[in-house]
């Protein structure tokens, strides 16, 4: 993990040590996570997987923590909150109404049928 930790660093990534999981599930319960990182987007999402894999590290990629129990033992490895709320049209067929909607993971699927019927 102290391999893994000297790469999140430089470049900017912010991660704290031993946080209980209790306050992010649902039913409130889990011990504590060894390191937790949030990712905001899914470029950064994409590095912390790509830094934690290169270390073999163990991980978690935690929404918003409904439908999961967690430990009292916590998690020895690293958690990634993922924190992403946008979303894109991927038009490949050049068409009006698009082919695609990229939605990163923790988008509310109201407001993306919001979007799909203004179209």
């Amino acid at each position: 993990m102290q391999n893994l930790i000297k790469d999140l660093e430089p470049k900017d990534i912010a991660f704290i040590n031993n946080i209980p999981l209790s306050s992010y599930t649902t039913f409130r319960i889990g011990g504590p996570a060894r390191l937790c990182v949030s990712a905001d987007n899914s470029d950064l999402l994409h590095q912390i997987l790509y830094i934690a894999t290169k270390y073999n590290a163990p991980f978690f990629v935690l929404g918003k923590g409904s439908n999961i129990l967690v430990s009292d033992d916590g998690f020895d490895g690293l958690v990634i909150f993922n924190n992403a709320t946008t979303w894109k049209v991927l038009n490949e067929s050049k068409n009006i109404l698009p082919d695609k909607i990229k939605i990163e993971k923790r988008f509310d699927r109201p407001n993306i049928s919001i979007f799909s019927s203004n179209k």
